[in-house]
C-alpha cells in the first residue's frame, strides 16, 4: 500500500511542477517578445539618428561651415556607436530568448509526462482492483471448518433502514 501512495504522491508532485514550468516558459516567451520590441525600437532610433547626423554634416559641409561639420561629425560617431550598442543588445536578447519552438517543445514534454503519469495511474488502479478481488475471494464463503480465524467477535449484518418501517428502527442508547 505504501508503494501505491508513494506513486500517487510522485504523480501529483510531477504534475504540479510541470504546470509551474509550463507557465514560466510562456511568461518568459512574452517577456522576451517585449524585450525584442524594445531593442528593435532602439535600433530603429539609432538608424534614424545616423541618417539625421549624416544629413546635417552634409548640409554644413555644403555651406562651408567647418565648426558645424566637426560638431555633426561627433554626433554621427555617437549615433554609430549607439547603433552598435543597440545591435549588441538585440543580439543578446535574441540569443537568450525563448522561441515559440521552445514553448511548444516544453508543452509536448509536459504532455508526454502527463501521459506517463496517467498510464502509471491506470496500472496502479488495475493492481488495486486485483487486490480487492483477491480480498473478496478470501472473504467469500468458506467450507465449514476451513475458514480463516477471525479476531474478535463477529459483526452482525448491516441493517438496511430503507426496508424497515418507522416502528421497527432499532433504539440506540445514549451514552
Amino acid at each position: 500500500m505504501a508503494g501505491i501512495f508513494a506513486a500517487a504522491c510522485v504523480g501529483l508532485t510531477v504534475s504540479a511542477v510541470a504546470e509551474k514550468v509550463r507557465l514560466s516558459t510562456q511568461e518568459r516567451y512574452v517577456i522576451d517578445a517585449m524585450k525584442d520590441m524594445v531593442s528593435n525600437r532602439s535600433l530603429r532610433s539609432a538608424y534614424a539618428n545616423i541618417i539625421r547626423a549624416a544629413y546635417l554634416k552634409y548640409s554644413a559641409k555644403k555651406r562651408g561651415n567647418t565648426r558645424q561639420v566637426t560638431k555633426y561629425n561627433r554626433e554621427l560617431l555617437k549615433a554609430i556607436s549607439a547603433m552598435h550598442d543597440a545591435r549588441a543588445d538585440m543580439l543578446d536578447v535574441q540569443a537568450n530568448a525563448v522561441s515559440l519552438i521552445d514553448v511548444i517543445r516544453e508543452q509536448q514534454d509536459v504532455a508526454g509526462t502527463l501521459q506517463n503519469i496517467q498510464a502509471d495511474q491506470y496500472e496502479v488502479k488495475t493492481k488495486l482492483m486485483n487486490l480487492e478481488n483477491l480480498l473478496k475471494d478470501l472473504k467469500g464463503p468458506a467450507p465449514a471448518g476451513q475458514g480463516l480465524p477471525v479476531a474478535g467477535p463477529s459483526l452482525p449484518p448491516p441493517i438496511q433502514l430503507s426496508t424497515m418501517s418507522s416502528d421497527q428502527h432499532p433504539k440506540i442508547p445514549y451514552s
